[in-house]
């Protein structure tokens, strides 16, 4: 039984844990056969359309949506000023790939946001307040 609960917690817990994308996956320490095998496992739980960073075992790095992927291959769309084809990457030649988080750029919106409404409706409440005082 507590085997079980226990499966059944990992299970749960590590749903998604690609699209999330805390930590980048970078494989350095891995054999070739490892390093590919789970380059695999990990592109093919990226949420089709979301924006990556990408390093190839050549150095080159860009930022990129990703279109497709599949066992042997990933579709990616550069991002950038000029509109380029879509590149067409072997998952054997990736040496990085980590989705691009924006959580940071999010909050301090949102709180901007906040702030601005609040200040907004005390200034109306005080000019409100002081009109009926006459």
């Amino acid at each position: 039984m507590k085997a079980a609960v226990c499966g059944l917690v990992l299970a749960l817990s590590t749903i998604a844990c690609a699209a999330r994308g805390a930590t980048p996956l970078a494989t350095a320490t891995l054999g070739e056969a490892d390093r590919v095998a789970v380059f695999r496992q990990y592109v093919e739980r990226l949420p089709l359309g979301s924006r990556v960073r990408v390093q190839t075992l050549d150095g080159v790095r860009w930022s990129a949506t990703l279109l497709s992927a599949d066992h042997e291959r990933v579709v990616l769309q550069p991002r950038g000023r000029l509109t380029e084809p879509p590149r067409t990457i072997p998952i054997a030649s990736l040496q990085l790939i980590e989705p691009e988080s924006h959580a940071n750029n999010h909050l301090a919106k949102a709180v901007a946001i906040g702030v601005v409404s609040g200040a907004a409706a005390f200034l109306t409440i005080l000019l409100v307040a002081l009109a009926a005082v006459d």
